[in-house]
């Protein structure tokens, strides 16, 4: 089963530029994050077309190709797996106190 997202794009030349640990990202808002997945691309486009008529913004659909699933390690711990099914995120700092 494939599953997508509409993104509201409109004003992401404006969104947060992140810290230089992270180039060449931005933080998107919090009220610019989707909330809902639709399961195929014709029902995600048509809730673009949707919104955009309804809010006069601009959307994007994208596929979700994969989800990783993780968890976060403690100092010290090694990295055990890889890949989508098997890959550890290690924890190099408090997330909290990340940007």
């Amino acid at each position: 089963m494939s599953a997508w997202i509409v993104l509201d794009v409109t004003d992401c030349h404006q969104w947060e530029v992140r810290p230089p640990i992270y180039s060449e990202t931005v933080r998107m808002p919090q009220n610019k994050r989707p909330t809902v997945i639709q399961l195929s691309r014709e029902q995600a486009e048509r809730e673009a077309v949707r919104l955009a008529v309804k809010t006069g913004g601009r959307f994007a659909v994208f596929e979700l190709a994969g989800v990783v699933k993780g968890r976060v390690l403690n100092r010290g711990e090694p990295m055990i797996g890889a890949g989508p099914g098997g890959l550890h995120v290690p924890q190099w700092e408090d997330p909290a106190t990340l940007p």
